[in-house]
């Protein structure tokens, strides 16, 4: 997965990240949101082969962190934007894990619903 940031528009810094990142104890989906969160004023790309699982999974992530939405809650959202939002079955047990990391008390289930 890439994560890129554009300033002006053009792309001025990219971080290239791995799907290993999606870890049970969510320290690299911290450090996934970390980097996009320092170049809060600029636009940051996020994008990776289908722009189904991995990159929708991480615009999740932030969205449950920004707003602290549950994982379903920002799910339901990304896909309002993009149809074809769909976490595999590891990325969503990382998100819902994620939920906990965050304080938030209003739980996904950990199978999803279509």
């Amino acid at each position: 997965m890439v994560v890129q940031v554009c300033n002006k528009g053009h792309l001025s810094q990219a971080a290239n990240f791995t799907a290993a990142g999606f870890t049970s104890d969510c320290t690299s989906l911290q450090t996934l949101l970390t980097f996009t969160a320092q170049h809060g004023g600029s636009g940051v790309l996020v994008h990776c082969g289908a722009g189904v699982s991995r990159s929708a999974s991480l615009c999740i992530a932030y969205l449950m962190r920004r707003f602290a939405w549950n994982a379903a809650r920002a799910r339901k959202h990304c896909q309002s934007r993009r149809s074809l939002v769909n976490p595999n079955d590891g990325f969503w047990r990382s998100l819902c894990a994620f939920e906990q990391v965050l304080g938030i008390t209003d739980r996904s289930a950990l199978i999803m619903h279509h």
